[in-house]
């Protein structure tokens, strides 16, 4: 495959973070580069970043930058204005995501066992442990890619439920993995990819990598999914998540319900793509994971030219959906494909 290629990163001299703002396309590909706790902390809040990738990768260099920013003079004022940075960063993320936590908690760890402690030391690795993060997502994916195409066959219609991983770029998307390593051994997959409202994750992002990558794609709309299911002949649908219970129930984002449910109607299967990157330990089923709604706002205002919905009209949009188990057909993750009953209590994952 290509080199891993991820959108949230620092400049050269490590002095901001940057990402894609997902507000300004598909008109205007460009980046915002943040760099106060103030800014990095709003990215976070309004949507700019989200999804438990994108918001672990962008936590963990936020805390490199912050920590420069905030350089102390000495190591218990560095440690100080780190565990403050460490708190407003978890505060900020609208949903309490495993993969963050453990992030922030790898990060922590990173200063904690640096030798010696001081803070030019502390500061070289709280950014190579967020690289190192990169690599082992990107190094999971690329097996769960391999273990996919084991259920594939070439010339197959596969319909993908856009997530906000494409924020991270290609490598960091469990779900395209294995459309772009198909597309390099011939497989000439037929992808659908839904538009993903309400920040339209598919039509802005989604299909964005698609094209980069040169692979043959349709979008559809959200409400379209069904009608390809039944009359289209897709041979499966790829779901992903932001956390996945030790049961196999995941956290997904919205309209990957709905697009399972239709699945399972029309006889077609669904897999979960998770690489170990997402599992919560702590949540033995789905009934502990919690999503807020999305500000009214997103309906109405935010990230279109023109309002969507008039002012004053009462919306309600969730950030995120429980999938429960039984509506997948297997869970794909970088150890090989689990088939029902799921149980992942005993699977040692490289988290």
């Amino acid at each position: 495959m290509e080199q891993p290629v991820f959108r949230i990163r620092t400049d050269e001299k490590r002095d901001q973070v940057c990402c894609l703002d997902p507000f300004a396309l598909p008109a205007l590909e460009c980046e915002k580069s943040l760099h106060t706790l103030d800014e990095l902390c709003a990215a976070m809040k309004d949507g700019t970043v989200r999804g438990a990738i994108a918001t672990s990768f962008f936590a963990a260099f936020s805390l490199g930058v912050l920590t420069k920013r905030r350089m102390a003079p000495d190591y218990p004022a560095f440690l100080a204005s780190f565990k403050e940075s460490c708190t407003a960063l978890l505060q900020a993320s609208p949903i309490p995501y495993a993969a963050l936590k453990r992030m922030i908690l790898n990060q922590v760890l990173a200063v904690q066992n640096a030798n010696p402690r001081t803070v030019n030391v502390s500061l070289d690795r709280l950014f190579s442990t967020a690289l190192d993060a990169q690599k082992t997502l990107a190094a999971q994916n690329r097996k769960i890619a391999e273990h996919a195409l084991e259920l594939l066959h070439a010339n197959d219609t596969i319909l993908i439920h856009p997530n906000s991983a494409a924020l991270s770029g290609s490598a960091a998307d469990p779900v395209l993995a294995p459309i772009l390593l198909g597309n390099e051994r011939h497989y000439r997959f037929r992808v659908f990819v839904p538009e993903g409202r309400p920040y339209f994750t598919g039509a802005k992002l989604v299909s964005k990598e698609l094209l980069g990558a040169q692979i043959k794609h349709t979008l559809i709309p959200d409400a379209g999914a069904a009608n390809v299911l039944r009359t289209h002949e897709v041979s499966c649908v790829f779901l992903s998540c932001d956390a996945r219970g030790q049961n196999g129930d995941a956290l997904c984002e919205p309209g990957a319900l709905s697009l399972a449910l239709c699945a399972k109607q029309c006889g077609v299967p669904v897999y979960l793509l998770c690489p170990g990157f997402l599992s919560d330990e702590q949540a033995p089923t789905g009934a502990l994971f919690s999503a807020p709604a999305f500000l009214p706002q997103v309906l109405s205002e935010q990230g279109f030219t023109c309002p969507i919905a008039p002012a004053g009209t009462d919306c309600f949009a969730p950030m995120a959906e429980t999938v429960a188990c039984d509506a997948f057909d297997a869970i794909i993750t970088e150890n090989g494909v689990r088939y029902p009953p799921f149980s992942f209590a005993e699977e040692k994952e490289s988290v």
